[in-house]
């Protein structure tokens, strides 16, 4: 792809930025924002700077990363993330819960420094938020590129395809990573489900399938959470706002209806003191944060020390729900295709026999296993505990009659294509042809070329060279 396909809509390249810095350093606007965030600091010195900067990323690191540390250092009391299961050296798409319009992408890029990834990301941001040309300057230094709103249906297909194609563009081609809000607008509501449109537009872009489109974009769920909720505010404000609109209009009812004035009136006063107790409520939240658990249960964790800071979501302590146990087992990825939801299992404890069956698997295969939970069914054993281990048995089909002979290390000679086969006699082993079909951990099934109740050898066939007969 040709960069200049995506002059519109992506950020400044390197060799546009000492333009771009002279324009800025002449806007009388910019020049205040400069003052007020650098007193007594003269604009050329910071220009000066500014023209030091030869790429975008050199921009973030000179102004955005140390402007960020102080802004935490006075008004927060630290920030943290998990990056462990992730390999910062590959570029990812970071699909973000969206709070804050300039933080939280923010806040990840000063995390991803720390965590030592040499790069920042891509953001995505609206044009409904540039409507200034020297704001819309400094989100395209800043690494944005821009989101096209309020446009036609035929014109908004067209800019989503571009969109696309671009974000496929800088994880393939410009080897960087991307950070998007999995939703138009802030979650004031706390509704966190990314909307379908953002997926729809990603599988725009890229080659193949829509699965293998969406894959390339190496997908990572962000997820970023405040003490307080820069939303908070708006919500209780609107909430308020409504139900001075509610009043407003109650009061003209009632004047038509003086019959029922006093008690609309008397229900409209409370829903005001109720809105005023909870925005007191918002600012006393920090001095009577109490702990509790969601369900009634045995306490079977608790990892928090006296004085520990304890963030909002952060899991501190594991409750166990006595009569509602579930059942992990790690089964061998051989049989990932042929465990679905529904099959049943049995396992013994205390020669008691007890059924369960399975009720969701989990897609990713680790160390050459996959994970499946399992509920039981009917009767549950007395005094089970966490941790506890058993062995399944899970039956994946009808039980047949097969010939079958153990795994062994003749199969990375033969290609499970021959075998030796021991006489009747037991003087001599013979090599005859096979055909494998079905196999486990333990065992090969034989299609063809064995009959049951014959003797192979299944050792290694390293020593036996060429030979057709092996004579004990």
């Amino acid at each position: 792809m040709d960069i200049h396909q995506f002059d519109a809509i992506r950020p400044f390249e390197p060799e546009e930025l000492p333009e771009v810095f002279d324009r800025l350093l002449q806007n009388e606007q910019f020049k205040q924002v400069l003052a007020y965030l650098y007193p007594g600091v003269p604009v050329e010195m910071i220009g000066q700077k500014m023209h030091q900067c030869r790429t975008n990323l050199e921009f973030q690191k000179a102004f955005c990363y140390d402007f960020l540390h102080n802004l935490l250092a006075k008004a927060s009391l630290g920030i943290d993330s998990d990056f462990q299961n992730i390999d910062l050296k590959r570029r990812y798409t970071f699909v973000s819960n969206h709070r804050d319009i300039v933080l939280d992408s923010a806040l990840l890029h000063k995390l991803l420094f720390d965590a030592g990834c040499d790069t920042t990301t891509e953001i995505a941001i609206g044009d409904n938020l540039l409507k200034l040309p020297w704001v819309k300057d400094i989100v395209r230094i800043n690494k944005s590129f821009i989101v096209e709103r309020s446009l036609s249906m035929r014109q908004m297909l067209v800019s989503s395809k571009r969109m696309a194609d671009y974000m496929h563009f800088v994880i393939s081609e410009k080897n960087d990573n991307i950070w998007i809000a999995q939703r138009e607008g802030r979650a004031k509501n706390s509704d966190d489900r990314t909307q379908e449109a953002i997926l729809k537009m990603m599988a725009m872009g890229g080659e193949g399938s829509v699965k293998q489109r969406l894959l390339s974009l190496h997908i990572v769920p962000l997820a970023i959470s405040y003490e307080y909720d820069p939303c908070d505010f708006l919500k209780a404000q609107e909430d308020y706002d409504l139900s001075r609109q509610n009043l407003d209009l109650t009061l003209k009812s009632m004047e038509q209806d003086s019959l029922y004035r006093s008690t609309q009136l008397q229900s409209l006063r409370e829903s005001l003191d109720n809105m005023r107790l909870n925005m007191q409520l918002i600012r006393r939240r920090k001095e009577s944060l109490t702990i509790k658990a969601p369900i009634d249960g045995v306490l079977g964790l608790l990892d928090a020390n006296l004085g520990q800071y304890i963030g909002a979501g952060t899991k501190i302590g594991q409750i166990n729900s006595e009569g509602s146990y579930k059942i992990e087992a790690k089964i061998d990825e051989h049989y990932i295709d042929r465990v679905v939801p529904g099959l049943d299992a049995t396992f013994e404890r205390q020669s008691e026999k007890y059924d369960a069956q399975v009720r969701k698997v989990y897609p990713e295969v680790r160390d050459g296993k996959f994970q499946a939970d399992f509920k039981f069914e009917g009767q549950q054993p007395d005094n089970i505990r966490t941790g506890q281990t058993y062995y399944l048995n899970l039956q994946l089909g009808q039980p047949e009659q097969a010939v079958l002979i153990p795994r062994g290390t003749f199969y990375q000679k033969t290609g499970g294509k021959w075998i030796y086969v021991v006489t009747k006699d037991g003087g001599k082993a013979v090599k005859r042809e096979i055909r494998i079909g079905r196999q486990n951990p333990q065992f090969y099934e034989v299609l063809e070329g064995l009959e049951p109740g014959e003797k192979v050898i299944t050792s290694s066939y390293d020593n036996y060279g060429d030979s057709d007969v092996l004579v004990f």
